[in-house]
Formats: structure tokens, sequence, C-alpha cells
């Protein structure tokens, strides 16, 4: 299987929209700064904790759309104060 890495020439995103990018997890490599990932309409299949280890101050994530059969409990347990997009998965 295939990691995908990102390369960003700035360290100060905010706002990140892989969308529709044939993504089967989360890229590695992304800025901590991060606070909304959008990952919609990829093919991504499980959500565990350590995808977004590289981006520890996601507060929206958006991942409508994908085939996403398994998220880890920590992950639930992360975003369960947070705007998190579930549906449509």
């Amino acid at each position: 299987m295939c990691v995908c890495v990102c390369v960003f020439h700035s360290l100060f995103l905010s706002y990140v929209d892989l969308s529709e990018c044939h993504l089967a997890s989360v890229p590695r490599g992304l800025p901590a700064s991060i606070r909304y990932l959008q990952l919609r309409r990829n093919n991504m299949t499980a959500v565990r904790r350590a995808s977004f280890a590289d981006c520890p101050f996601v507060s929206i994530l958006v991942l409508d759309e994908n085939d996403i059969a398994e998220v880890g409990r920590s992950v639930g347990q992360r975003f369960a104060r947070r705007p998190l997009n579930l549906s449509s998965l």
C-alpha cells in the first residue's frame, strides 16, 4: 500500500482541502497548524488516531462521502466536543 506524503510551502496553514484526491488514508506531512481538514470524496475506509499525529490542532474534520467502516475509539473521543461530519459515509 502506498502512503501519501504531502509537502507544503507554508507551515502556517489553518484550512486544508484534500477532497477528491483518491486518498486511502490521511496523508503524512500535514502542517501542525491545521484547524480545518476537509477529506471529502476520497477512498478512506478507516480513521485512526495515529492518522492525525501530524496535525494535533484539527478542530473541524470533514470526512463525508468516503467508505469509512471503522472509526477508532480514540478518534471519537478526540472529536467528541468538536464538529465531526460523518454523514454520508
